[in-house]
């Protein structure tokens, strides 16, 4: 029989290991708590599944988007794009091997940023910008995406390029973008093409008189007038205080007569509801055949109202009754 005469013990200094432990640790607790602390939603996305599924999300991304984490966890992100559903708008990486051509550029660059439409749980589309990192966790490879709502941002972009093409007033085009059209139909097919120059009489007597919001007032019930005595193809803008033009593409001389009488039929309406203020436009049409100049076009129509107004004076200083 063997006697036990000792003990051999084997020990291992692992002081190092378990100060990497504690890092690591920290490391994670500083991340969670930077991941949940960020006013933009945070979303994992596991980049070695095809799917690129959630593995996981702060709550902005759950308040963001309206669902609940537990919702989230697992998905595929097509859950959350709205090119799932809209083929049209399709994300640049929507496909498995769009999604590995994605990866292959994010190794090479180290971040991408894009901007795209996710789809909230309740149906609703909304803009979003999203800046994408890869990180790696063990032998995983992770895509970091930080997502914005970027909705007011788009409105007030859209607000924007409105204003810069539109007349507060009215609502109508201005004088830039129609300078901008009068170009294009230059070079289009669209001739003949007519052009009718409004002007609002009187408008500097009713503003020194009545004051600009009764002047304002008229400016609008014009724009009324013209957009209904108009096509919607036709281009109506403001172009001055108190002027008007409309372009009027495949429009013949004859035909653009039928629009003024349009315009006066709509002004003896307007103009016969008792109690409104008496609104009187002086107006002028020319018409530009193929290869004739449409800025040629515009002075003569110019002109023409201009000669419109002076008649309708002398009728008026010799005590004629002035046709609308």
């Amino acid at each position: 029989m063997r006697k036990v005469v000792g003990l051999v013990g084997i020990t291992h200094d692992i002081t190092r290991r378990k100060q990497m432990e504690d890092a690591l640790r920290e490391s994670e607790a500083r991340f969670r708590k930077l991941f949940e602390a960020s006013p933009d939603a945070v979303v994992l996305l596991d980049a070695g599944d095809p799917r690129w599924p959630i593995v996981d999300c702060n709550q902005v991304a759950c308040q963001m988007n309206g669902y609940t984490r537990e919702e989230l966890i697992g998905q595929s992100i097509d859950l959350l794009n709205a090119s799932a559903t809209d083929p049209a708008e399709r994300v640049a990486y929507a496909d498995p091997a769009e999604r590995a051509a994605y990866l292959d550029r994010l190794r090479r660059e180290g971040k991408l940023q894009y901007e795209t439409r996710h789809r909230h749980k309740n149906g609703t589309i909304f803009p979003i910008e999203v800046s994408t990192t890869l990180i790696k966790v063990g032998d995983k490879e992770l895509v970091l995406g930080i997502d914005r709502d970027i909705t007011e941002r788009k409105q007030a972009e859209e607000t924007l390029r409105y204003f810069s093409t539109h007349d507060r007033l009215t609502g109508l085009y201005n004088r830039a973008y129609l300078e901008e059209e009068l170009k294009r139909l230059e070079g289009s097919r669209l001739f003949p093409v007519s052009v009718v120059i409004v002007d609002v009489d009187d408008l500097k007597v009713t503003n020194d008189r009545e004051g600009h919001a009764a002047g304002d007032d008229l400016l609008r019930r014009t724009a009324t007038l013209l957009r209904a005595a108009f096509r919607t193809e036709d281009i109506i803008a403001r172009i001055g205080g108190d002027e008007f033009a409309v372009l009027l593409p495949q429009t013949t001389a004859d035909a653009v007569c039928y629009a003024l009488d349009r315009c006066h039929m709509e002004l003896k309406r307007q103009n016969d509801v008792p109690g409104t203020p008496l609104l009187s436009l002086s107006l002028g049409a020319a018409t530009a055949e193929a290869g004739e100049n449409l800025t040629r076009a515009l002075k003569l129509a110019d002109q023409i109202m201009y000669q419109d107004k002076a008649t309708r004076k002398d009728l008026s200083a010799n005590g004629e009754k002035i046709p609308i």
